[in-house]
């Protein structure tokens, strides 16, 4: 019977700072890395071995309060580096970056209170195909809740929100052991769109 054997190793740093600079309340830092690996083993062979490192580094500033203005701003960076070698490997090799910017505002007028969040980002798939793959996801939320009294409110929000595909939605080919699926990305790919309100 097949199976897979797996390692994944991990590590994060994580710090905050309380008023770092005039005009903000504090700066928060994040960064991880991943080393992911998987064999699928077929009658004692390794068939194919998958391999993932991954960075991610994320930096955002809390203003201070402008009037009844509240909010953070910030930036994020990740990369990633993939790789299926094997006779079912279903995937090329491939590099992943994405950098993004990110809003999120909150403004307090009486009773009611008004939120707003935005998030533009940069994306790049190269792959050993000589492929070279961009995208610029922009997503946008806002939300205006009223606050009635006692423990009811009533709220307005919108969302529109898209998101990037990764290198299996773009480059798949092939059978896929572990989930035991067929993958079969299509030839032109967008990137995924969703709006909603409410």
């Amino acid at each position: 019977m097949p199976f897979v054997k797996l390692r994944s190793e991990r590590f994060d740093i994580r710090s905050e700072y309380r008023d770092p600079l005039p005009g903000f309340d504090k700066v928060r830092f994040r960064m991880s890395f991943t080393d992911y690996e998987h064999d699928e083993i077929e009658e004692d062979t390794v068939a194919t071995t998958f391999k993932n490192k991954a960075h991610d580094i994320r930096f955002e500033l809390t203003h201070k309060p402008i009037g009844a203005l509240r909010g953070v701003f910030g930036v994020q960076h990740s990369s990633s580096e993939f790789s299926a070698v094997g006779e079912e490997a279903f995937l090329p090799e491939s590099e992943t970056t994405n950098t993004a910017l990110f809003l999120m505002e909150t403004l307090q007028a009486g009773p009611v209170r008004f939120e707003l969040a935005a998030r533009h980002e940069w994306q790049t798939v190269e792959t050993t195909l000589n492929r070279k793959v961009s995208h610029r996801p922009f997503s946008i939320s806002g939300a205006a809740i009223w606050d009635i009294g006692g423990d009811y409110s009533l709220a307005l929000s919108f969302a529109r929100s898209q998101r990037a595909p990764n290198v299996q939605e773009l480059y798949a080919r092939g059978v896929h052991l572990a989930t035991n699926t067929y993958n079969w990305a299509p030839r032109r790919w967008a990137r995924r769109r969703r709006s909603r309100s409410t």
